[in-house]
């Protein structure tokens, strides 16, 4: 048995920047706000609300200090109980908290796969400097990182005592192909 839905949405959106560079920055900041409201009459009548801000703080002429943190909340209205299971929040990964899985933070099934939630809470804090041996570069970079987060099914289930953390070290490289980050992290 298959459901099929008509998801009428709405978004809006503010983001504010004044990093110097959108690669690769080494000052200045990002704010991003985002609401998506899903209109009842399509079937389903669902918002989500997302901040997310980060900073580049230089610390002398070649470390940087990167602050980023993520809440991300969601949930059903009008009808529907919920957010629907498709618009979940997923973490783990390089995207969000590394040393994990790739989406596998969170609630799970019987099987232990990760569900995602209606909640999602991220941090991450990060020390650029040059790599070593090769001095001053725009196009490598080298990092330590520590990463915190998690998702929750509900605002509610929040628990700070359930934030999964990570630890590590990355590279950035920009490539003539694309910026390319390696990241090798453990769970804290």
């Amino acid at each position: 048995n298959s459901s099929t839905f008509d998801i009428i949405r709405l978004t809006a959106g503010w983001t504010h920047d004044t990093r110097n560079r959108a690669i690769l920055a080494d000052r200045g900041m990002y704010t991003d706000l985002s609401a998506e409201l899903a209109v009842p009459g399509g079937g389903l009548a669902f918002y989500k609300l997302n901040y997310h801000e980060l900073g580049y703080i230089p610390l002398n002429k070649d470390i940087t200090l990167y602050l980023n943190g993520q809440v991300s909340y969601g949930d059903g209205y009008d009808g529907t109980t919920g957010l629907p299971f498709f618009e979940n929040f997923f973490a783990g990964g390089p995207q969000s908290v590394r040393g994990f899985k790739v989406n596998s933070l969170g609630p799970k099934d019987g099987l232990n796969r990760a569900l995602g939630g209606a909640f999602m809470t991220v941090a991450n804090t990060e020390v650029f400097f040059p790599m070593p041996f090769v001095g001053a570069s725009k196009s490598l970079r080298l990092s330590l990182f520590f990463d915190i987060g998690n998702v929750y099914d509900k605002i509610s289930d929040f628990d700070p005592g359930q934030l999964r953390a990570g630890a590590g070290v990355s590279v950035t490289w920009i490539s003539p192909v694309a910026p390319l980050t390696f990241s090798l992290g453990w769970p804290v």
